[in-house]
């Protein structure tokens, strides 16, 4: 168990001015100058953020000075469709003055400007930028996660609080997938708390009190209360404990987001909600009768129906009519690796909508991956040891480079097969092909899933892997070279990778010698990036030409045939 984590007030003021001048030290900057000391806590923020959402983006690529539509940072997620999007403001920390008013309402505002008026975004916006907000309305419509945050050092009064709440729920009768956050110094601080304390922390004890004669206990052979409560106290439990209910889920952070037919069914039918959810499941360690139909719960933990709690707790004015049925069980542990609360999750998950492709962390596969990555030492073109993360997690790998899940499926599917699913629905490639997805195909051979790779089978996966993260190396040196004019190929980088594979082929090339040899891998890189350079930048500017955005060129599997027709056709003739 992690022990709580607790600051006061100077001690934050304290450590976040110690931090962004660290920051200020880093860059070159003056934590003197108004300008400077502003960026820094832009960096400090958007580092904040991308931890939250559980990625790894460059801190410098997603913020802005100029052009910025007043969004000061941004940057989107595939796997879970979220797009996030950031105001900040750093004043006095030693006053923490009043937050103005017309500030938060304007950028809030943003929402009606990035969906109403392209035009205006395309003549106002950096180019970067303009590549994560173009597709704003296209992605509301495909129920993307958008997540708006105005975040300060100052203090916002009631007042502004409570303006953005009623705008927030006016605008979540028709886009119940728009969120606003505003956090000023004192709710900053609450959330630096809970992310510091997210990383192990589970509720250690949760207390419910159930209405009469709505629950049943259960002795045998698990200890099990099954109740229906209300809808507004899985809400209000969850705004308390936050992430913390879900520490051990095999589908962590489904609380960080919300499901439209859940919303909807709760707002506009909540007295039938009952009949229509599947309920929630949760496991605990011990569970105590207090007396008078309450009862305690240690070590609680939601299994089944995160998203169902989630959502629940973005509706500002839940009815009470809206019910759920919520069972919980005892148990010697709440950890859902294995055992009966991993069956727990397995037999729910596959007779209920949501089936049993969100169960693949524990595939056979997948422990064998993690067993085998754990084996493989640095040599040759491997020129670090690797770790294969199966699950998601907030602990960061040391002395290795963490390889997910999720993006091995990504580069897997990209170098074997195509790129462009890997951008138009990566979840895809770990939904089960009975459940119209690609997963036998992401971690099977030919397509049919295997408890066991063989050698081979395994060193070409090492390959791609190496490949990819020396495209995303290149790709971050012209970043750096020129941000306005090679940001693009950030979009296309399981382009590349996919052409990586057919240049290998073409080339009639060995795999396994560029894989054994450092010197001959970075020889045929830098050959194949010669390549295929030209054909990647070819494919932006004609996607530019006929107003198609690098979002929408990237999972266009039309225009990926264009290129990848091209690049053949060059490459099977013979140039001398």
């Amino acid at each position: 168990m992690a022990p709580s984590v607790s600051m006061s007030v100077d001690a934050f003021r304290q450590s976040l001015r110690q931090e962004v001048e660290a920051i200020c030290r880093d860059i070159g900057r003056s934590y003197d100058r108004e300008a400077d000391r502003g960026y820094a806590f832009q960096l400090w923020v958007a580092d904040l953020l991308i931890n939250n959402y559980d990625l790894e983006i460059d801190t410098q690529l997603c913020t802005f000075k100029s052009k910025d539509l007043m969004i000061d940072i941004a940057f989107d997620d595939e796997e879970s469709k979220s797009l996030v999007l950031c105001q900040t403001k750093f004043v006095s920390l030693s006053s923490n003055p009043d937050v103005l008013e017309s500030d938060v309402v304007a950028f809030f505002n943003r929402h009606d400007v990035l969906l109403e008026q392209p035009d205006w975004m395309r003549d106002h916006a950096l180019d970067e930028l303009h590549d994560l907000v173009c597709d704003y309305a296209e992605r509301v419509e495909r129920e993307w996660n958008i997540n708006f945050y105005f975040i300060t050092t100052g203090k916002a009064s009631d007042r502004v609080k409570q303006l953005v709440s009623a705008k927030q729920e006016i605008l979540k009768k028709e886009y119940p997938n728009i969120n606003f956050y505003l956090w000023d110094f004192y709710g900053l601080k609450e959330e630096v708390i809970r992310s510091k304390s997210v990383e192990a922390a589970i509720s250690e004890a949760v207390e419910i009190h159930f209405a009469q004669d709505r629950f049943l206990l259960k002795d045998n052979p698990h200890r099990t209360i099954l109740s229906v409560v209300k809808g507004t106290t899985l809400a209000a439990l969850y705004r308390k404990e936050r992430e913390r209910l879900f520490a051990y889920n095999i589908r962590s952070f489904l609380g960080k987001r919300v499901n439209k037919p859940i919303i909807e069914t709760a707002i506009k039918r909540p007295e039938e909600f009952y009949y229509f959810n599947n309920g929630v499941s949760a496991v605990c360690t011990h569970i105590h009768d207090l007396g008078n139909n309450k009862f305690r719960f240690d070590n609680f933990q939601i299994i089944n129906g995160a998203q169902t709690v989630g959502s629940l707790a973005q509706i500002a004015s839940l009815d009470s009519k809206c019910e759920v049925v919520l069972r919980i069980t005892e148990g010697i542990s709440v950890k859902t690796e294995k055992g009966f609360n991993a069956d727990i999750i397995l037999y729910n998950n596959t007779q209920n909508v949501v089936r049993a492709s969100d169960f693949r962390s524990n595939d056979s596969i997948q422990l064998w991956l993690e067993d085998r990555f754990s084996r493989t030492k640095a040599r040759g073109a491997v020129t670090e040891p690797l770790r294969y993360v199966r699950k998601r997690s907030h602990k960061r790998v040391r002395g290795a480079w963490p390889v997910k899940f999720e993006e091995l499926a990504k580069i897997r599917y990209a170098y074997f097969y195509e790129p462009t699913q890997c951008v138009a629905d990566p979840r895809s490639l770990w939904t089960a092909k009975e459940d119209g997805g690609f997963y036998e195909r992401a971690f099977g051979i030919d397509g049919e899933l295997r408890d066991i790779w063989t050698d081979d089978e395994f060193d070409e996966t090492l390959f791609a892997i190496v490949t990819f993260f020396s495209i995303m190396y290149k790709i971050k040196l012209h970043i750096k070279q020129d941000k306005a004019n090679y940001f693009f190929l950030q979009r296309l980088r399981f382009w590349a990778l996919s052409l990586a594979h057919l240049h290998i082929r073409a080339k009639k090339i060995h795999f396994e010698e560029l894989l054994a040899s450092e010197k001959k891998f970075e020889d045929w890189f830098a050959g194949f990036w010669r390549d295929i350079f030209r054909d990647l930048v070819q494919a932006f500017k004609a996607a530019q030409e006929s107003k198609i955005s690098n979002f929408a060129l990237a999972r266009n599997e039309t225009r990926w045939n264009t290129t990848k027709e091209t690049v053949e056709l060059v490459l099977r003739a013979d140039l001398g």
